[in-house]
Order: C-alpha cells, then sequence, then structure tokens
C-alpha cells in the first residue's frame, strides 16, 4: 500500500486530489490510500472561497476563465449553465461570480470524484478534520505529527496549507482596534460611526470596504498605501496569441544566451508583444498617466474604458497565463530587479477589478465616504491616547489619528515571520527551505520541495507559498495547475 498525505484542503488541496484521480484512472495504480487533512470542515473551499466570504465578495476574473479544473478554462462556466442553480439567476461568461458560488462549484466537484472515487478498490480517499502541525522525513518514511502529538507515517505528502495572515505590521497585534487578520477575525465590532484606516489599496482592501458597507458602515473609510493606487478596471479582452513569451521562444532564448534571462531582455520581449499588434508600449506614459489624475479621474476614466474591448489588456492577459513559465526563465536578479521596479504596477494593470466594484468605490468617493490616501510612511499606536497615528512622507498630509485599523496589504509570503507553527517546525528542522522571493523553495515542474541535500523524492508543496517559484500564486486556476504538475510526478514515479 503507497500512503499518501494531503495537507490542507482548499481550492489548491482538492485541485491536487481530483487531478490525481482523474490522471489514475486508466492506470494501473494499486492500492493508494488518500488521507486528506483539514483543520475544519471547509474541503474544497478554503478561506478565500469558503464560509468566511460573503455573497458581495466578488470574483475579479470573468466566469469564463475561472476553473478548478487544470487547463479547461470554461469549466465552472459550463457547470454552472448544466446545473441552473436556483440559487444563480445569472449565468453570463462575462459576469463576475461571488467566491461562495465558486465556493460550491469547487467543493460540489471534489465531493462528486471522492463520491466516485468509491467505486474503485485501488484507490481510498478520506476527509478527515484536524491539523498537523510538523512534518518530518526520517529516511524510510514520512512522520505527519498532530496537535496531539499522534505521529502517522506516510510514503508521500502534499503539503497545499493555503493563504497565510500578513507580516506586515504584526508589532500592532493585540493593540485595542487593530485587526490583523479580517479574514479570520471578522468586522462586526466595529461602530459604525467610527472611521477606519485600511492599510493598502488593493483588491483585498476593496473586499474589506464591501464588508464594512454591507456591515451598515457610516464612518469615513481611509485606504492608505504607499503608492495609493487602486488596481484597474478589469475591461474586455479577446484572443491573443503570444509570439515571443512563449515556453518555446523562451527556451531558445535561453540555449542561445547559455543562461536564464535578464528583466532587460525579458522587457525587450515584451515591448515586442505589443509591437506584434501595432502597439508601442512605454512605461514612462503609463506611470505619467498615473501620477498625473486623482483617483476619481482615474476610476471615471477606467470604468470607460473597461466597457471596451482592450488590445492591450488582451497582451497583457496572455502574458499572465504564461507568467509561471516567463518567472521561472528569468534569473534570481532579474526576479529580484522586476519585484523592486515593476511589482506594484504589474500588480495594478494584470489584477484588475469588476466594473461593479469600481463604480461603488467611485460614488463612495464622491460622496466622501472613502478616500484614498499616498505616502504611507509608519503606523505607531500610542498608549496614552490609545489610538494610532498614521503617518505620511509628504508634509501635505497631516497625521490620522484613529482608532480601528485593518490590515489589507496581503497574504505573507516571508515564512520566516508567518506566526505557523507547521511552517516554524519545518523551517526548523529544514524539511522545508524558504525561497529568496518568499514562500517555499521548489521545484518548477514538479513541485517537490528543496532541501539543503537536493530535491525531496516525497515531499510537495503547492498553493500561495511558491510564490518565489510561480509569481502569481493568487489564482486558483494557477495553483490548479501546479497541483496537477505534482499529480503526473507522483503517478509517473508510482508507475514506473
Amino acid at each position: 500500500m503507497t500512503k499518501i498525505l494531503v495537507v490542507g484542503c482548499g481550492v489548491t488541496g482538492s485541485s491536487f486530489v481530483t487531478a490525481f484521480i482523474n490522471k489514475s484512472k486508466k492506470l494501473d495504480i494499486d492500492n493508494i490510500d488518500i488521507d486528506i487533512i483539514n483543520k475544519d470542515d471547509n474541503f474544497a473551499k478554503g478561506l478565500a472561497y469558503g464560509k468566511n466570504a460573503s455573497p458581495f465578495h466578488r470574483i475579479n476574473m470573468r466566469a469564463l476563465t475561472m476553473s478548478v479544473k487544470p487547463f479547461k478554462e470554461k469549466h465552472f462556466y459550463k457547470q454552472l449553465a448544466k446545473n441552473q442553480d436556483s440559487k444563480i439567476n445569472i449565468i453570463d461568461d462575462n459576469y463576475f461570480y461571488s467566491r461562495l458560488t465558486f465556493g460550491e462549484y469547487s467543493s460540489t466537484y471534489y465531493l462528486k470524484k471522492l463520491s466516485k472515487i468509491q467505486q474503485r478498490e485501488n484507490i481510498r480517499c478520506n476527509n478527515i478534520i484536524d491539523e498537523i502541525i510538523d512534518i518530518k522525513d526520517n529516511g524510510y518514511k514520512i512522520e505527519a505529527v498532530n496537535k496531539e502529538q499522534n505521529i502517522t507515517q506516510y510514503d508521500i505528502a502534499v503539503i497545499c496549507i493555503g493563504n497565510q495572515p500578513a507580516t506586515s505590521y504584526q508589532y500592532l497585534i493585540g493593540k485595542k482596534g487593530y485587526i490583523h487578520d479580517a479574514w479570520n477575525e471578522g468586522l462586526n465590532n466595529i461602530p459604525a460611526n467610527e472611521p477606519v484606516v485600511i492599510l493598502g489599496s488593493g483588491l483585498t482592501s476593496i473586499d474589506f470596504y464591501l464588508t464594512l458597507k454591507e456591515n451598515k458602515h457610516q464612518g469615513k473609510i481611509y485606504f492608505v498605501s504607499n503608492h495609493g493606487f487602486l488596481p484597474k478596471v478589469r475591461p474586455l479582452h479577446i484572443l491573443h496569441n503570444l509570439k515571443f513569451l512563449t515556453k518555446e521562444y523562451l527556451e531558445e532564448q535561453i540555449k542561445t544566451n547559455k543562461d536564464k534571462l535578464s528583466l532587460e531582455q525579458i522587457m525587450q520581449l515584451f515591448y515586442k508583444e505589443f509591437e506584434t499588434e501595432n502597439i508601442k508600449f512605454d512605461i514612462n506614459t503609463v506611470l505619467q498617466d498615473l501620477y498625473s489624475k486623482s483617483t476619481q479621474e482615474i476610476l471615471q476614466q477606467d470604468i470607460a474604458y473597461s466597457q471596451k474591448q482592450s488590445t492591450s489588456f488582451s497582451i497583457l492577459k496572455a502574458i499572465d497565463e504564461n507568467i509561471s513559465i516567463i518567472w521561472n526563465s528569468m534569473t534570481i536578479k532579474a526576479q529580484q530587479e522586476f519585484d523592486k521596479k515593476f511589482k506594484t504596477l504589474w500588480s495594478i494593470y494584470d489584477y484588475p477589478m469588476p466594473q461593479i466594484n469600481a463604480q461603488i468605490l467611485l460614488e463612495a468617493i464622491r460622496n466622501g465616504n472613502l478616500e484614498i490616501i499616498k505616502g504611507l510612511e509608519s503606523v505607531v499606536y500610542t498608549e496614552e491616547e490609545k489610538l494610532f497615528k498614521i503617518n505620511f512622507c509628504s508634509e501635505n498630509q497631516s497625521t490620522l489619528k484613529i482608532s480601528h485599523v485593518i490590515n489589507a496589504t496581503g497574504n505573507g509570503i516571508n515564512v520566516n515571520n508567518i506566526q505557523n507553527q507547521f511552517l516554524q517546525n519545518t523551517l526548523a528542522s529544514k524539511t522545508l527551505i524558504s525561497h529568496p522571493l518568499g514562500g517555499i523553495d521548489v521545484d518548477f515542474e514538479t513541485g517537490r520541495v528543496k532541501t539543503k541535500a537536493g530535491l525531496s523524492s516525497n515531499i510537495f508543496f503547492a498553493g500561495s507559498l511558491t510564490r518565489g517559484v510561480h509569481f502569481y500564486t493568487n489564482s486558483a486556476v494557477e495553483n490548479a495547475k501546479a497541483s496537477a504538475r505534482i499529480a503526473d510526478y507522483i503517478i509517473k514515479t508510482l508507475t514506473q
């Protein structure tokens, strides 16, 4: 018997399980026992799409592009159309469905696969509610330790522990009025008329703003960040076939270069992609457009622009679908330079918000309920006043004194600073090692974790905490692809 452990069963963990089931169906694999261990009953949903999400939290991608089935983009949309769930009144490929709807779709698909597996004698899957706090490779078996210190042995472990709280502003944890992990702590205890500062101005900030408004919050809300930019508004896009930033072309360039590519080389290929559509991409023009206009002006412009087909966004969308391969074609130095120079700009343009959310924000800015402030310098809690002081770089922006602060700076990827017992234990024992650019270091093709001694043969890692290797790991679609590659590799080793 081969015993497989799956640690964490959100969308990524369930994607691995269903991929393994699908890919092993016609193969001669005998006597597989899979323990799928999740710390709550939110199987196949996770934090983003489970019980902590709300109906007004929309996915930031259109239905047609979402899927938990790797390389089957239309799977979510087709399942909605097929089921015609009475709870879903709109079946539209351009519609932005709620996270809860996607979670129900993911869970339904997962449970359906598990029910079918009962008809097969060679594979058994067991959903277990528990928490694994450590794993160790003793050279013969993997030993998994739960919170009660019980040890179970496995042959293979696939780790999919999901999104982690922010690692920024941890020094504020425990201060009255500070919410560090809003997805788990909730926003229900903030007085309705109190002003609130949300640290960050990205997609997470927008989700928390919508939560506050759903809670009937009346006080003024501030988004504060270093750059002060909101995500762009997602326009319509058409299919664009890449010519230069493809796997084949990049491999050819690496072979010619005798090394992975520099940031300058990648940027030249980026510009060439736009030139295929007679677009001269100029980074300075993009920056000038951002810095020369107010947030309200930019939002108005973006909303109007989103109602049209955008060739530029179509190119970005095509690049985004290949982003992990592009990222893996770059040297570490090039990746570090990109993060320093362009990571924020890329996030603003390539991870846009639905038009409906943009219209809500625009109305809030117009009526004075929402203000976006750039130049965030520091956040300090004063014990004397029991207030937070929000300090800014510009002398033109006065310090905000406020009682309620919400951290929306995004998932923690600096694993050495994440307050998670499993990560702390496995990093301390060198079972896992961190990547220089964040997350856990893994092999790109197989998901095998890297150790000081080389690649592990039986421990795998997938999901948001592989950011250094896979670049964009907040995507259910990209994580499903990585999970499928892990399933492919495990099946290959089991059938050799």
